[in-house]
This record gives structure tokens, C-alpha cells and sequence, in this order.
């Protein structure tokens, strides 16, 4: 017997209707991210890496005012 057959069975011998749709409730997942000033020195490190503003220090680098 398969296990879709067994369902059947189960279902049948207990009066239970067929489920045709199911609701699934997630739960709130938090918000993961950086904020602007982590932004900012990730950016700079990653420019830094290419080669780009080789002659700058991060330090150097400021964000948005």
C-alpha cells in the first residue's frame, strides 16, 4: 500500500473532508541590513580593491552630509 493510498484509507475511515488549499503563516522576519556609515566604508573598501582611488584612505571618504 502507498502512502497515498493509506491517506485515502485514513481520510475515508475517518470522515474527514479533502483539503483542496491550506493557509501557511510565516512568521516577521527583522530586517537585516547596514546602515549608511557601513555602507559607506564597504563602498570604500570595495573601490579601494579595484584599483579605483587607489591614493585614497577610507577615512578620507565621507558619506552624505
Amino acid at each position: 500500500m502507498t502512502a497515498r493510498q493509506a491517506g485515502l484509507l485514513i481520510r475515508i475511515l475517518e470522515d474527514k473532508p479533502v483539503k483542496t488549499s491550506w493557509q501557511i503563516d510565516l512568521p516577521a522576519r527583522a530586517f537585516l541590513g547596514i546602515g549608511q556609515d557601513d555602507f559607506n566604508r564597504a563602498l570604500a573598501r570595495q573601490l579601494q580593491a579595484i584599483g579605483f582611488g587607489w591614493d585614497v584612505n577610507a577615512q578620507d571618504i565621507r558619506g552624505r552630509a
